[in-house]
Formats: C-alpha cells, sequence, structure tokens
C-alpha cells in the first residue's frame, strides 16, 4: 500500500463522521472502562474547540514530559492541528472513561506500512483522572488498534530515562528499552526543544527508545502477568489518591506520637520501623539479591537479623550484613552476638562519616559483588548528605540505596524539638540536594505509592 491509501485510511478516521463516537473500547478483561476517541475534525476542517482547550491545558500540565518545552495556548494548539496535524499520518485519540468524559490522550504515528511499525507517544492523562488503571488499558487499546487497523507488528516510543513512573507503566504494557541516546538541549526565547545526539549507557540521563515486538507475543493469558498487572494498576491508583495519601501521613503523625514503631520486633530484637517499610525491606532484597547489606544507624539491631535472616532463607552463600553505630550499647550488642544469626553480621563502632570507618567499610565491601546501603543514623541534612557522598559508590546497579527518616520533612514543625533535625534539615532535604550532582539513582516512587505510610518517602533510591 503506498501512502496515499495510508493518508486517505488515516483521514477517514480523522474525519468527524467517525470522531463523533468512540473507536475502540478500553477493557480491564472484566468490563468496559473507557474508550479511545478520535480527535473531533469538522468538515471544513476546523478543530472542536473542546478538544482545543482540553489538548492545551493537559500539555501545560505536563510540559516537561514532551520533547518541546513551551507555555502553550489555544491559538498555539489550534495552529498546529490545522497546519500539521490535520495533514500528517498521526492519529490522537481522547481516552474518555466509561461516562464518555475526556481524561487524557494518545497517538499512534509514524506509520509505515511496508516495515509494519509505528510509533505510540502524547500519552497524557489529566491530573484529575482517578480512574484506577485507565492510562494502562488505554495503551494496550492503542497497541490493539494499531495492530487491527495497519498491520502493525513492531511499536516504539521516546521517554526521559529519569520518568521512571512513565517507564514503569510503558514495560507493564509489553515495551523494553533498546537503547538510550544524549538528550541534547536547544534553548529559545520562550521554549526549549530536547533532541537526540550519540548513544549513551542506560544509566544516563537522555531520551529511552522503548520497543514493544506485537509479533512475538502470545495470544496465552498467564495468570501470574495478569495478577501483577492488577497490582501495578493498583499502585497507579493510588499514587494519585490524595486523600489516602494524606491519611496516611496524618497516621505517621499520630502514631509517631505513640512510638508506635517501638510495638514491633524481628525474631527477638526490637527493630524500630513501620510494618509496611519491613514489608518493603523483604522485596527489595529478594528482587535485588544483594550479597551485603550495609546499615548505618543500627539501635537494638533488629534491622540487622531480619536483613540476615532474608539472606539466611535465600541461601546466598558467603553473603553478609555490616551495621555501623556510633554507640553501640553493651547489652544490644551481647543480645546481637548470642543470637544465632550473628555469624552474618559484622557490627563496627564509630562515625559513619569517619574516614577511619569509611576506609574499612570500602575495604570489606570490596570482597563483595552486590551491595546495598541504608542509611539510619543521625538524621540532619549535613549528616545523611555526607553518608550519601561517602557510601553511594558501593551500591551495586540494580541494588538500592534506602534513605529512612525522609518523612521529617513532611512531618509539623514542632515535630521534633530536642531533635538537631526537622523540616528543612533532615534526610529528604539530603536526598534532593544529593541527586542535583548525581544521575546513577533514582527515586522508586511506586515502593511509596504502595505502601501509603512509610517513614522514606523519596527516600528509597535505586541505582540505575
Amino acid at each position: 500500500m503506498s501512502i496515499s491509501p495510508l493518508i486517505n485510511q488515516i483521514n477517514q478516521i480523522k474525519q468527524v463522521k467517525h470522531s463523533d463516537r468512540p473507536i475502540k473500547e478500553i477493557t480491564n478483561k472484566l468490563e468496559t472502562i473507557g474508550y479511545l476517541r478520535p480527535l473531533k475534525i469538522t468538515h471544513n476542517n476546523s478543530i472542536s474547540k473542546s478538544d482545543i482547550k482540553l489538548i492545551t491545558q493537559w500539555r501545560n500540565q505536563n510540559r516537561k514530559k514532551f520533547f518541546t518545552w513551551f507555555k502553550s495556548t489555544d491559538k498555539k494548539t489550534t495552529f498546529w492541528l490545522q497546519n500539521e496535524y490535520i495533514h500528517n499520518n498521526e492519529l490522537i485519540f481522547f481516552v474518555e472513561n466509561k461516562n464518555h468524559e475526556p481524561i487524557g490522550h494518545i497517538s499512534i504515528g509514524e506509520i509505515d506500512l511496508d516495515q509494519h511499525t509505528c510509533e505510540i507517544g502524547r500519552i497524557i492523562k489529566s491530573n484529575s483522572c482517578k480512574e484506577k488503571g485507565i492510562l494502562t488499558q488505554a495503551i494496550q487499546s492503542a497497541i490493539k488498534l494499531a495492530e487491527d487497523l495497519f498491520g502493525i507488528q513492531t511499536i516504539t516510543l521516546e521517554v526521559f530515562s529519569d520518568n521512571l513512573r512513565a517507564i514503569n507503566l510503558y514495560k507493564r504494557c509489553g515495551f523494553k528499552k533498546t537503547c538510550n541516546f544524549e538528550a541534547i538541549s536547544k534553548e529559545e526565547p520562550n521554549k526549549t526543544t530536547w533532541t537526540k545526539g550519540k548513544e549513551i549507557p542506560e544509566n544516563k540521563f537522555g531520551i529511552t527508545i522503548m520497543t514493544n515486538e506485537i509479533k512475538n507475543q502470545t495470544n496465552s493469558t498467564n495468570p501470574e502477568s495478569t495478577f501483577a498487572e492488577e497490582v501495578a494498576n493498583n499502585i497507579e491508583a493510588l499514587s494519585t489518591d490524595e486523600n489516602l495519601q494524606k491519611q496516611g501521613i496524618e497516621f505517621l503523625i499520630e502514631s509517631a506520637k505513640k512510638k508506635y514503631s517501638y510495638n514491633f520486633s524481628w525474631m527477638g530484637r526490637p527493630i524500630i520501623q513501620y510494618p509496611q517499610d519491613i514489608v518493603a525491606m523483604q522485596e527489595i532484597v529478594w528482587k535485588s539479591k544483594p550479597d551485603l547489606i550495609i546499615e548505618t544507624g543500627i539501635a537494638h539491631g533488629g534491622s540487622l537479623i531480619m536483613y540476615a535472616s532474608f539472606l539466611e532463607m535465600m541461601g546466598l552463600t558467603g553473603s553478609h550484613v555490616v551495621g555501623i553505630d556510633i554507640d553501640i550499647r553493651p547489652h544490644n550488642r551481647s543480645a546481637l552476638e548470642e543470637h544465632p544469626l550473628f555469624h552474618r553480621i559484622t557490627l563496627i563502632e564509630g562515625s559513619s562519616i569517619s574516614d577511619t570507618i569509611s576506609e574499612k567499610v570500602h575495604s570489606i565491601a570490596s570482597n563483595y559483588n552486590k551491595v546495598m546501603l541504608v542509611l539510619d543514623s543521625n538524621h540532619t541534612h549535613e549528616h545523611v548528605l555526607k553518608e550519601l557522598e561517602l557510601y553511594s559508590g558501593l551500591v551495586s546497579k540494580g541494588c538500592y540505596c534506602i534513605v529512612f527518616d525522609t518523612v521529617v520533612e513532611d512531618m509539623p514543625e514542632d515535630f521534633f524539638p530536642d531533635r538537631p533535625w526537622g523540616k528543612g534539615n533532615n534526610p529528604k532535604t539530603a536526598v534532593h540536594e544529593f541527586l542535583k550532582n548525581n544521575n546513577s539513582f533514582k527515586i522508586d516512587k511506586t515502593i511509596q505509592d504502595k505502601l501509603l505510610i512509610t517513614v522514606a518517602p523519596d527516600g528509597y533510591l535505586i541505582k540505575e
């Protein structure tokens, strides 16, 4: 098929007789949860004003997810739609909920019938959208539409490499990272344009290409992947539930007044952590399988015993836990040394930011292949930032650096009257400062999104 029939086919979809109604249902395997509706174009090539306003509004809400940054207006949107979109081989679909209310959009473009390829882009969800998992299902519906309409077998998309939430969303839809290119910015008055440069390592900031090979997928339903998809959709919905997020913080504030975290122990030792974070640590250790876990700030040692028990149960031969504290109380040391899992633990007493202790830890870490780091000692900005500078380089790719008590920043101003840390001076401010100059780590937002109650918001850092 030549380009002219392709354009004719696309134009027929763009025409108002088609765009007055949905072209594809969005389902979650149980029911219809929404629809894909083509952007409305009338017979004289004018665009629906309501569509123009929504495109403008959503672009401004999500400006930095695009590769051209500028403040959009209805006039600019109209000009682009009437002078470019109408004449190209791209289709923009509004994502509508089951009540036919627009909540986002997605596009299919760069269609090549000979190569059976296309690109999916302009994937945007309104900030006010509360529908659970609808964007995931909308992308999957768009993939199926491209396959049905144009015989597409391979779909690509482009995304900034630090947009982890989007990347995780695309992975759930079957996309895989294929390459990463340098992101080159061009500054103009009131406008920034990003273009691809040379290919660079995956862990560097750039423009990541992701590919979905439809032809290699089977139609069989995998119960494990179906359940994982449901969980991912749940987490995505929780991430936008402002009411639940607020209730999570309120619970932390009120429960902290009662020393709630003191109520729990692990295999006989007080752990002083919230149950949600305990579960998250188990998931992280199982997923990344480190052979060395380093923790600063050990208190009663419950977390050290917990990490040691994970490594023991996983059967990771030679795996070990190092605990550092400026003051290991004699009764805590005795209890740990008498514990049946102490053979997996090394205790180091001293300041975690001293050169002597740092050198000792680096020497130990040199004997291991996969290192995970947990920071939970002095919670001032200066101390945590120094720990990150000293030890983050030990963390292996694919492993985590967890910075606890970042929640201090979200607590009331006067919550820590007898402590040197507080709002504006705490682990979260240190993390944000650290990330300004270190693009090897990214905040894994999916963890705090699913936990709802955590002392480490923005503190679960994964090394890419």
